[in-house]
């Protein structure tokens, strides 16, 4: 299942070894967010080396620091500045808060990611962990794009409750309240489907022709793969190992 994850930062991860997975990156309303923990790793693995940080402004009373941060990587240097006062963190300790985010933008820089993904701590919203997996956001998006209603009904399916309210979410907020609406609708056409898919599938076992009927009927629905899966798990539900066996 493709996801909206840059090929360039999919390669990055490739060559760290490690899953660009939700344990690592996620998407916050169409922004690719990626751990702070994550960064440092990269950075190390990477041999990024930093000069002393240098504080442009300091203000403890007001919860004010900016602060300047110079990394390199081989003959490659980088520059950034991490802000962190009142109106853009929430965070009690601006100090660390400033360094961090002048840090990984420049690991960024120096990787060629700045701009393509963001670290969790570059806004409040960031850090914010979605209850959702990248894999279930693809299949979402997968099935809105073909408008496919079992792909829907499987996905909602087998979502909790928070998972089903972070997808709703996970749009830019502009189309929250219009994607929200065909999801449902996509989500029910796909009940209507499966139940008559699974009708038609128990019709066709009372007959001594099940495996043609069937295998002919579940041909014409034309299933995806991600279809396919739900299928079985829903004939595991109904225990019709008949059924299973006939699908293969």
């Amino acid at each position: 299942m493709k996801t909206n994850i840059p090929d360039n930062v999919k390669k990055v991860f490739q060559e760290m070894g490690i899953k660009p997975d939700h344990n690592n990156l996620w998407d916050c309303h169409g922004t690719m967010v990626i751990k702070h923990k994550t960064l440092e790793k990269l950075a190390a693995f990477k041999g990024i080396q930093f000069d002393k940080p240098e504080f442009i402004e300091v203000s403890i009373k007001n919860k004010e620091v900016a602060v300047l941060v110079t990394g390199h990587l081989g003959n490659k240097s980088e520059w950034s500045v991490g802000e962190s006062a009142p109106y853009n963190c929430k965070n009690s300790y601006p100090f660390a808060m400033a360094e961090k985010r002048a840090k990984d933008r420049v690991i960024l820089k120096l990787v060629g990611l700045h701009g393509d993904v963001y670290s969790e701590d570059e806004a409040d919203d960031f850090s914010v962990k979605p209850s959702y997996t990248l894999e279930q956001k693809a299949m979402l998006d997968d099935a809105l794009n073909r408008s496919d209603s079992l792909s829907m009904y499987a996905l909602m399916s087998g979502c909790t409750e928070d998972q089903a309210t972070g997808l709703f979410n996970s749009f830019r907020r502009g189309d929250v309240s219009v994607n929200k609406e065909k999801i449902r609708q996509l989500s029910s056409q796909g009940s209507s489907r499966w139940k008559k898919i699974q009708a038609e599938v128990e019709n066709a076992l009372r007959d001594s022709d099940a495996k043609r009927e069937v295998v002919e009927y579940v041909e014409g629905e034309n299933l995806s793969v991600s279809d396919m899966d739900f299928l079985h798990t829903m004939l595991d539900k109904h225990d019709s190992n008949q059924l299973k066996e006939i699908m293969g």
